[in-house]
């Protein structure tokens, strides 16, 4: 189960609440350097990664953009998500 916090969008939830394997929290807050302030924060779920340098974050200033990247998320091989380091 996705755990949110803040105002987020129909469309993440439910995006997030099919692919509940691959999201933990999405929140919905400030310490982006966006014209608004504002940013989607995403916690992966173990076992997937985002961006190329294999990020369990996802940090994107608008619901398009956060899609956008979830909808990338690829298996991750680190030691924490292959249950090698806690």
């Amino acid at each position: 189960m996705v755990r949110y916090e803040g105002n987020i969008p129909k469309s993440l939830r439910a995006w997030c609440d099919s692919n509940s394997e691959r999201v933990q929290e999405v929140c919905h807050g400030s310490g982006y350097a966006t014209d608004s302030g504002r940013a989607y924060d995403v916690f992966v779920g173990r076992g997937f990664c985002a961006y190329e340098e294999g990020s369990h974050t996802v940090i994107e200033p608008t619901v398009s953009a956060t899609l956008e990247v979830l909808r990338g998320l690829s298996p991750c091989e680190c030691p924490y998500c292959q249950g090698k380091e806690d």
